[in-house]
């Protein structure tokens, strides 16, 4: 009876199928967390592309202003962009011609 325990090789196939299945497993929770992560820098990345694109409207927003019959030097408001609010702020500086435009999220 000893020797036919010490002859069987199942235990050692069943050990190898748990490391493979481990390794696997490892593997699979790194490309999930690798992909969050992702998915975390590009929705990031498109809420700075949307951010500045309500800036560069804002410049035009601000030279209406300044064209209509009662221009003022500062604009603020807040735009909704895909569940997201962006404030905005415009300030001109009469004496050196500038704008500057905030945009937060």
């Amino acid at each position: 009876m000893f020797k036919r325990i010490q002859n069987n090789e199942d235990g050692v196939i069943f050990v190898t199928v748990i490391l493979i299945i481990l390794v696997m497993m490892v593997l699979t929770v790194s490309i999930l967390s690798l992909n969050t992560s992702q998915i975390r820098v590009t929705e990031d990345e498109v809420r700075r592309v949307q951010a500045e694109v309500l800036a560069m409207g804002t410049i035009g927003l601000t030279f209406a202003n300044q064209l209509s019959d009662s221009p003022s030097d500062n604009i603020a408001f807040t735009e909704n962009i895909g569940g997201v609010d962006f404030a905005v702020s415009s300030d001109l500086d009469p004496s050196t011609d500038q704008v500057v435009i905030q945009v937060t999220y």
